[in-house]
Formats: structure tokens, C-alpha cells, sequence
């Protein structure tokens, strides 16, 4: 939970080019209905976001069995409000797996999806 508020959504709302980092370089992403995969298609949609505010109301997070012992992975749901360019504010509802690596999380599934429009 604290990685998901202190690094994946501050990076992103502070310094978005550090969020491609975080994801696997294969990891499938469906952003409100459009698909991209990869660090670039990641890189091309993020540049062309305006500032955005991201506002958490909750977060939950359940472990997903692997058939690999050593392959650890947590199903995160979040949901909450953005605010774009400071005018537009959405609500929203994101849906990742993260694989555990070490001391480090990995994006491998990325779902993001408007709920309305304030």
C-alpha cells in the first residue's frame, strides 16, 4: 500500500518518466479502453498526459498464488480521484499485479479505467 501512494502515484503525478521504471518491459497496460505495451508505448502516453493529482480513497491489495514457489505476486485495486492539468477531475479505478523482486515491486498488469466525470 505505501509503495503504491509514496512511489507509484507520487512519481507519477511529480516526475511521470520515472513511473516506466516501475513496470515490467512487457507488462500489457489498458488505459480506458486502449491498449500499449511496453516501456515506450508506456514512455508516448505518459508524455502526452497533462499534470495530473491523484487523490487515493482506498486501496486493496491480495496475494495471487503462482505455481512457482519463488514468483510472488499481489493483485492491487485502487480507486480514488484525478484531477488533470488542475481543471478535470476524474474518478478512477486502477487494477495492477505487481510481481515482487527482492525488495522491489514490478508492474506486470495494468488496468486503468475512468468511473465518471466531475
Amino acid at each position: 500500500v505505501t509503495w503504491l501512494e509514496n512511489v507509484y502515484y507520487r512519481s507519477f503525478d511529480n516526475n511521470r518518466l520515472e513511473v516506466v521504471a516501475l513496470y515490467d518491459p512487457s507488462t500489457p497496460i489498458i488505459w480506458n479502453g486502449y491498449r500499449m505495451l511496453g516501456n515506450e508505448g508506456i514512455s508516448a502516453a505518459l508524455q502526452q498526459l497533462p499534470t495530473t493529482t491523484h487523490t487515493i480513497t482506498s486501496i486493496d491489495c491480495q496475494p495471487v498464488l503462482s505455481p512457482d514457489p519463488n514468483m510472488r505476486f499481489i493483485l492491487t485495486t485502487v480507486h480514488g480521484n484525478v484531477t488533470y492539468g488542475g481543471e478535470v477531475t476524474n474518478m478512477f479505478n486502477q487494477v495492477m499485479i505487481l510481481r515482487a523482486e527482492q525488495k522491489d515491486l514490478r508492474i506486470v498488469y495494468d488496468c486503468y479505467r475512468w468511473l465518471s466525470s466531475n
